[in-house]
């Protein structure tokens, strides 16, 4: 692979290989193992989950930890995820959180039962 087409690793956004709490595709990647496992609590029109990311690449091991949520009412719906990253090497005073925010509107045709 080359500049353009190495896999995205790190972040919390739906484009790339997530790890919660590193920046959107702070790494570039050419080979990686990644993993995402949690759970997930659904009152009524509210989804919650907390979710721990893993990822191999490059001879390096990340690990992050994430409070997903998604609320929908009707077709507007809000979807706010918040990451922290302990273990990412930062210099001083730089945070190791990350903040994903969505607000938007279903398609009636392809909207979840």
């Amino acid at each position: 692979q080359d500049d353009v087409t190495r896999t995205r690793v790190g972040g919390l956004n739906p484009y790339v290989v997530p790890v919660a709490g590193a920046a959107w595709a702070e790494w570039w990647v050419e080979d990686y193992i990644a993993a995402r496992v949690g759970t997930q609590v659904a009152p009524g029109a509210f989804q919650f989950a907390l979710l721990s990311d893993v990822a191999w690449f490059d001879g390096q091991t990340e690990v992050g930890f994430a409070l997903v949520s998604h609320v929908q009412k009707n077709r507007l719906y809000a979807d706010v995820d918040v990451g922290f990253a302990p273990w990412i090497p930062r210099p001083e005073g730089q945070a190791r959180a990350s903040l994903w925010f969505a607000l938007g509107l279903d398609w009636g045709p392809f909207r979840k039962s």
